[in-house]
């Protein structure tokens, strides 16, 4: 058969009672995962994305509008009654989200459904009809891969950008009417488009297949070319006119593509997801105000630090140009990984400081069934792209999809649910390589295992993680931090000890794998705290400042520890501290005008709250301290003046109001 060209051909509707049942049986089986899997720490407390996604669906219509991340994902949760149940939550009760989960299970099965349409198209030949199991071969590695039951169960777009992608894929394999499968495929993938920009690069491929099928129907091929790009642009264009209005120039969907340009390319990135900004994730997702910081500046929009993120990416790009190729080959490896990269989920496996299992899998026990890994997609996938490249256009098609996806994603940076839109690719290409095989053994027999085999052996090798123990520890350890704070967050909210006792148990065991991150030690500290163990929590503090490069956070946290256990002094070390190594720290310039007063050393006192004015002007407690300790000391008129100095830099501040009147 080596010599054959195989066309992929229907020649028979498929029959849909087999699929059916599939679909009936596992909708059945989610129907009893859905009540278990809602009652989870990750169901109950979402985390990054998931939250800006929730506080945009619940917030006002025009916020919905608003692109800096997929701005269509919001109005699926508004649409499907899901989301916070008020202004300000942080948990959500089990049920609560039941509306976007059983829409994201629908459109899981609707992945399963068109891995197996799309193969039974691609793998049928001029004599040959695909053995029915071969068909089901690729909505069977899917529905194994653990990380994308997972992603069901949570408020993130990767199953929805999943099934339009599969459902692109299966309109690709389709024969008839171009002028309407041009439209299709443009609609299609428009609104995947509005969920993750970086699968518009697929858009070639549908040109190239309806380039193919104008040509053999004689039709002119730019009017169904011109079709595909007014259907794919049609669902972009309301997000685009709204950025480019609020930019003041011809803007994207999104505004997030400099940001995430800066994470994978800035002087810190190594291809993985790397925090290169103080920003609050949920408040500012943006990083505005560290820019307006960083450039002196009042305020940015989200346009201009989009702007201004992609400038410092491409300066950081063309400063080193050969890291940054390296660095691009990197991800294209990354890609390709056995291992799981969890930023934000952690994707089962682990345990916690008792030795318990942690992750989904704890959670729902029924998901350590699920035990396809990555890396056996890659192997097998990458085996079957090449063994039936050269005979196969269809296939080549895929190849051609998965590098493309892997290049434009490169530019960024590599996560786990980044790569889940490579799955059904692997998916096909797997399935396309057993069945070359199984249509080439009858003849050749052990003679059609050479090239498989060999390409079996290189992908085995390609996918090991050669050099990368540390990252793999350092992400693992990651994963329970990220459990950590979640059982933390519940176990505070709903005054759960057994909850914070696990979100310890947890910290303790995630913080000597990211020794130099001072997240695990404070996260550690304060559910030590919670539980009222003071002493542990300021041994764990003790030990953290050690470990960490920047130990602020833990000084700040030893302080409130300190003053709460009425030790002035040991507070008064550590505030010393804080101020020599970070003089511009506002909060340790207050504290230590404090702790002076209450030490009785009020002309030290005064003195330190002179250079805390003179320091941060801009901070109304450095007035409200300095006016209170002159009045304390007899210093009416002065600290009259003070307060009437602080009133005119921050009018209506009701501290300084308040002690005014106090004076008069």
């Amino acid at each position: 058969m080596a010599g054959r060209t195989f066309q992929s051909s229907l020649r028979a509707r498929p029959n849909l009672v087999v699929p059916a049942v599939v679909l009936v049986l596992l909708a059945g089986c989610w129907a009893l995962v859905l009540p278990r899997a809602e009652t989870t720490v990750f169901a109950r407390v979402p985390s990054l994305d998931e939250v800006h996604y929730l506080d945009r669906a619940h917030g006002p219509d025009q916020d919905l509008t608003r692109g800096f991340m997929s701005p269509l994902y919001p109005w699926l949760i508004r649409l499907s009654g899901s989301g916070w149940a008020g202004e300000g939550a942080e948990i959500l009760e089990p049920g609560q989200g039941r509306g976007l989960r059983v829409a994201q299970i629908a459109c899981w099965l609707a992945v399963v459904l068109l891995l197996h349409l799309t193969a039974r198209r691609l793998l049928c030949a001029p004599g040959w009809d695909p053995p029915l199991w071969l068909t089901w071969l690729p909505a069977a590695l899917f529905v194994l891969y653990r990380p994308a039951a997972i992603y069901t169960l949570s408020f993130l777009l990767e199953i929805p950008l999943l099934a339009l992608v599969c459902l692109f894929l299966f309109l690709l394999t389709c024969r008839r009417r171009p002028q309407l499968l041009a439209v299709a495929l443009g609609l299609v993938l428009g609104m995947a488009g509005l969920l993750r920009g970086t699968v518009l690069v697929l858009a070639p491929l549908a040109a190239w297949r309806l380039w193919e099928l104008s040509s053999q129907r004689g039709l002119r091929r730019a009017l169904v070319l011109g079709l595909l790009t007014v259907a794919l642009l049609a669902p972009l264009l309301p997000a685009v006119v709204e950025n480019s209005a609020r930019a003041g120039r011809l803007a994207v969907p999104t505004f997030n593509g400099g940001l995430n340009l800066y994470i994978g390319n800035s002087a810190a990135a190594n291809g993985l997801y790397v925090e290169p900004v103080g920003r609050d994730k949920r408040t500012d997702p943006a990083g505005t105000a560290y820019l307006a910081r960083r450039l002196g500046r009042p305020a940015l929009t989200v346009a201009q630090a989009d702007s201004v993120w992609a400038a410092a990416a491409r300066q950081a790009m063309a400063d080193e140009p050969g890291r940054a190729l390296a660095l691009f080959a990197r991800k294209l490896w990354l890609h390709l990984q056995s291992w799981e990269i969890d930023q934000l989920l952690p994707l089962g496996g682990g345990t916690n400081g008792n030795g318990t299992d942690s992750g989904w899998t704890r959670g729902v026990p029924i998901l350590g069934l699920l035990v396809v890994p990555y890396g056996l997609l890659v192997v097998l996938g990458l085996t079957g792209l090449v063994v039936t490249w050269r005979d196969w256009p269809a296939v080549r098609r895929l190849a051609v999809g998965l590098a493309s996806l892997m290049a434009i994603q490169s530019v960024f940076f590599v996560v786990t649910r980044y790569r889940l839109v490579l799955v059904p690719i692997l998916c096909l290409g797997a399935a396309a390589g057993v069945a070359a095989l199984a249509r080439r053994w009858p003849e050749r027999r052990w003679g059609a295992l050479i090239v498989p085999a060999a390409a079996l052996v290189l992908t085995t090798l390609v996918v090991q993680p050669w050099g990368l123990a540390r990252e793999q520890t350092r992400w693992r350890h990651l994963g329970l931090a990220s459990e950590a704070q979640r059982w933390a967050l519940l176990g505070r909210l709903t005054d759960n000890p057994v909850q914070l006792e696990e979100a310890r148990l947890l910290y303790e065991a995630a913080a000597p794998g990211l020794g130099a991150d001072p997240a695990p030690w404070l996260g550690w500290a304060t559910a030590c705290r919670a539980l009222g163990r003071n002493q542990e929590a300021e041994e764990v503090l003790t030990r953290g400042l050690l470990r960490v490069q920047d130990g602020r956070r833990l000084r700040h946290l030893l302080v409130g520890l300190f003053l709460e256990q009425d030790r002035p002094d040991e507070a008064l070390v550590q505030i010393q501290a804080l101020v020599k190594a970070h003089p511009d720290d506002a909060e340790a310039w207050h504290n230590g005008a404090v702790v002076l007063a209450r030490l009785g050393r009020s002309e030290q006192a005064l003195d330190w709250a002179r250079r805390f004015l003179a320091a941060h002007p801009g901070d109304a407690r450095a007035f409200l301290d300095l006016g209170v300790l002159l009045a304390r000391a007899g210093e009416q008129e002065a600290a009259r003046r003070v307060f009437e100095e602080g009133l005119a830099a921050h009018p209506g501040h009701q501290g300084l109001r308040h002690n005014l009147q106090a004076l008069e």
